[in-house]
């Protein structure tokens, strides 16, 4: 600007710079309250424009507050007039708006009844309203549920249930807790322990308190967790759910009002584990002898072991094994017992085909005393057994002299004769044996004496 004076006839000028500074702008993030009637709101104000420093006021109809720090903290809910000077003077304002939830309120009267005075009483907390959803639970002001049924409580006793919402706001609703008058069954009585139960069998125990007349047993199998019921106080227990529990856990359920429960009783019971193994060596030749050997891999003692075949039968006590000399071929029945529970076993003896290397040939004389000389004895186990065999004998230009199925070293022989019952010479003769059921054969000589 140009400024002139005039005095008299004499004017003056003067030039005049006039500066005018821009306003300061500023932005606004808020934080609303989270509970009602709490002082958690915040202003945060990010200056543009005008000259630093600022100065900040945050003012309501009851509070001004003047602050160099562009943050205020502590706020109740309400509209604040925000204004903002900088170093030249100039301000700005605007008003901003904090909120706050509707009170988190539970009118609802509670009570609950622990009917068969065991903590047992429940109570479902309902009618919770403000706050900011969704609401949480708790009976002993440290542990919090989404759940609104509150378990487990006793009697006589008044629970203060703390009920918070998704912001943590908090109230206590008072639920007075009172004793019931249901019947209460006495717990359950039976004769402990139960031992040597055979797996895969049932037993059956009996309740023997008489006051217990009617109500439904529950019975737990530890520590497997298998839970059976029965409706009357013999209850059978079934082994084959699980035979590696040590005890059960039962307890009587009432069925009049309240279906109250007893006590438990602890039942130890032991099975009988079938971890029996049998060894054998099945194949034998003529004159062995036989071990049946039974083992337990947890050691159980084997109170006596029975056999049995078509024709034949036996028991041996404390032991565990069975020796038999000189056995039939034959189907092996055997029955080892523990604690008075037989477990099952079948084995078939049989001949070892390799015994038919072992062959003992006598010379023989037709016109011996002794008539068991008076043929050719061919001690071979698969003809003393009687297995389907043919016996060829030839002379020494290999004709053939005798011929027979199913030798038998007893009326089936060669006593030195051709076929057409003439007597051969004194001499060496040779012989095959063929036995095909064992894939076997086997040639020599014999000498016939006169």
């Amino acid at each position: 600007y140009v400024l002139t004076t005039t005095n008299s006839a004499c004017p003056n000028s003067d030039t005049i710079l006039i500066t005018v500074n821009p306003l300061p702008n500023f932005t606004t993030t808020t934080t609303n309250v989270l509970c009602n009637g709490a002082s958690t709101g915040r202003i945060d104000i990010t200056p543009t424009g005008g000259t630093s420093p600022y100065t900040y006021s945050y003012s309501n109809s009851t509070v001004s507050n003047v602050t160099t720090f562009s943050s205020v903290t502590g706020l109740n809910a309400d509209n604040y007039t925000v204004t903002i000077t900088d170093a030249n003077g100039c301000s700005s304002n605007n008003t901003v708006s904090l909120t706050e939830p509707t009170p988190l309120t539970n009118n609802t009267p509670f009570s609950a009844i622990d009917s068969c005075n065991n903590g047992n009483a429940t109570v479902t907390i309902t009618g919770t309203t403000g706050g900011t959803p969704p609401y949480k639970f708790s009976s002993d002001f440290t542990t919090y549920s989404l759940d609104s049924v509150i378990n487990n409580l006793v009697a006589p006793n008044t629970y203060q249930i703390t009920i918070k919402d998704a912001h943590d706001c908090s109230i206590t609703v008072n639920v007075p807790v009172t004793t019931g008058s249901s019947f209460i069954p006495s717990p359950p009585l039976f004769i402990t322990p139960i031992d040597n139960i055979c797996e895969g069998k049932t037993i059956v125990i009996t309740d023997t308190v008489s006051a217990n007349t009617s109500g439904n047993y529950i019975v737990e199998y530890f520590p497997s967790g298998y839970s059976q019921n029965s409706p009357n106080k013999n209850i059978i227990i079934n082994s084959q759910e699980d035979n590696n529990i040590d005890s059960l856990i039962i307890h009587l359920e009432s069925t009049s009002a309240g279906h109250c429960i007893s006590n438990t009783t602890t039942l130890p019971i032991t099975f009988v584990q079938n971890d029996i193994t049998l060894t054998v060596d099945s194949l034998i030749c003529e004159g062995d002898e036989v071990i049946f050997n039974f083992d337990s891999e947890s050691s159980q003692t084997i109170d006596l072991i029975s056999w049995s075949t078509a024709n034949a039968n036996g028991v041996v006590f404390n032991e565990n094994q069975i020796v038999l000399d000189n056995p039939s071929l034959d189907l092996y029945n055997l029955k080892p017992q523990i604690g008075g529970c037989f477990f099952d076993f079948e084995t078939t003896i049989a001949l070892d085909p390799d015994c038919t290397n072992d062959i003992t040939l006598n010379a023989f004389n037709p016109n011996d005393a002794l008539s068991e000389n008076q043929y050719f004895n061919i001690d071979l186990d698969a003809i003393n057994q009687g297995i389907a065999n043919t016996v060829t004998i030839y002379n020494r230009w290999g004709d053939i002299i005798y011929k027979v199925s199913n030798y038998d070293n007893k009326e089936t022989v060669w006593r030195g004769t051709n076929p057409s019952g003439t007597p051969m010479p004194e001499g060496t003769y040779y012989y095959t044996v063929e036995v095909p059921s064992l894939g076997k054969s086997k040639s020599g000589w014999v000498y016939l004496n006169k």
